[in-house]
């Protein structure tokens, strides 16, 4: 039986943070996180997030030079890995009946990624997301799934789950690789998904870029117009990649609806009754981010961080 866990973001509906200072970004928290598919538990947990209605803003100004990172040639494999050890890998993923928006090869997704990197940095200074690349640049892999749009969105709360399953089918499961998916298909549920070891184990953090549920139209999103000026989609694909990472424990001070923080609407992992205004890293460094409690997953110590920490760990639940 699988477990079910809603965790996340669900109403994915707009930017939050660096936007426009003309208006305040409404965001609905909440993800749908199916489990991680060889996990057998043995009943149903269900732990629902209140949804909040989502407040639709224009997307991101740039307030620099938009600058684009080059993009790869499109491949269907992971090419060869630059460096050793713990790496997020990229994908952009379809239905077998999805429509091509060349979003790995236009300089979308490469952008994208930078951006979230970038303020990353910022937050931490210095450390970042070890990520996959190759001749220098973001090796992201595209790869079309054998099933249709509507398969996959019928399995509700589940389309993270199924997605992984087609993509360990087709060898995306190394051990040492995280996959962050921009999957460019339907979900009936949420806009976007991750694993929250040790409950849910899983190496996909994905987002649902047609999702689609209620008033909730995920594409209304729009991916930044800059590195310097991350937006909704890339702080929502940095949230389930902590998700995934292990992040919030359960034995933090402020975890709150598996997985997220209650003490600001700021914060990357925030989960609550207001907007999501995503801005900083764990507020007061005392719950998934530099803390001091030995015994509870701190993000800072992770083996995915680049550079690699002293003595770095793996995400809970991890071989």
């Amino acid at each position: 039986m699988r477990a079910r866990i809603v965790i996340g973001i669900m109403g994915l509906s707009l930017l939050a943070c660096s936007l426009s200072s003309a208006a305040t970004p409404t965001a609905t928290v909440s993800i749908s996180v199916p489990t991680h598919t060889p996990m057998s538990l043995p009943a149903e947990v269900a732990m629902a997030i209140p949804t909040i209605e989502p407040t639709v803003i224009p997307p991101a100004i740039a307030t620099s030079t938009p600058n684009s990172p080059a993009p790869l040639d499109r491949s269907m494999s992971d090419r060869a890995d630059e460096v050793s050890g713990y790496q997020i890998h990229v994908m952009y993923v379809l239905p077998s009946d999805g429509i091509d928006q060349h979003l790995d090869t236009d300089g979308t997704l490469a952008k994208s990624v930078e951006s979230f990197e970038q303020w990353l940095a910022a937050q931490t200074g210095g450390p970042r997301l070890r990520l996959d690349t190759y001749q220098g640049m973001i090796d992201i892999t595209f790869y079309p799934l054998p099933r249709t749009n509507a398969d996959i969105a019928d399995h509700g709360a589940y389309v993270r789950d199924e997605v992984q399953a087609d993509l360990q089918r087709a060898g995306f499961d190394a051990s040492n690789k995280l996959y962050a998916v921009y999957y460019d298909g339907a979900s009936t549920y949420a806009c976007g998904g991750g694993a929250w070891p040790p409950t849910l184990t899983g190496n996909v953090a994905a987002l649902y870029l047609q999702g689609a549920y209620g008033s909730v139209h995920c594409n209304a999103n729009s991916f930044t117009a800059s590195t310097d000026t991350p937006g909704y989609l890339e702080f929502s694909m940095i949230h389930e990649i902590f998700h995934t990472l292990g992040a919030v424990a359960a034995c933090a001070p402020h975890q709150v609806l598996s997985g997220h923080v209650s003490d600001s609407n700021t914060d990357l992992m925030f989960a609550g009754n207001q907007p999501w205004n995503p801005a900083a890293l764990d507020v007061g460094h005392d719950d998934y981010y530099g803390h001091s409690n030995p015994n509870c997953v701190d993000i800072a110590k992770s083996v995915f961080i680049d550079p690699l920490p002293e003595n770095a760990v793996k995400p809970p639940g991890w071989q």
